[in-house]
């Protein structure tokens, strides 16, 4: 992925483009931050793009931060702890907890 200055949007619409055409995708930068993403919709269908960001952009409004997904791991990996209790822990018991622990790992190494 392609990281431009956004004077070069203004003062090279040119590059912009071409860079896209090659590419596929580019992102714009002001002070060294990325504030736009730009990808190349030649062929493909707009509204079908525009609903594929907007479904995945509600989807990552839900969890914002690595915090926030590690903090939703460890809360399920417990509560899969807290809902056996004192009960005899049966192989699908053990299933659940291992998927649980594995999920809060993954959560961890975000």
């Amino acid at each position: 992925m392609e990281f431009m200055p956004m004077r070069t949007l203004s003062r090279e619409p040119q590059t912009i483009l071409s860079q896209l055409q090659r590419d596929g995708e580019l992102v714009v930068t002001n002070n060294g931050q990325p504030i736009i993403f730009m990808i190349d919709l030649t062929g493909r269908d707009l509204v079908e793009v525009v609903n594929i960001f907007r479904y995945n952009k509600s989807e990552s409004l839900q969890i914002k931060t690595k915090s926030e997904i590690q903090r939703l791991s460890f809360e399920k990996f417990f509560a899969a702890i807290n809902a056996i209790d004192d009960e005899i822990i049966s192989d699908d018991d053990m299933a659940n907890l291992d998927n649980s622990r594995v999920n809060f790992n993954r959560g961890l190494d975000l």
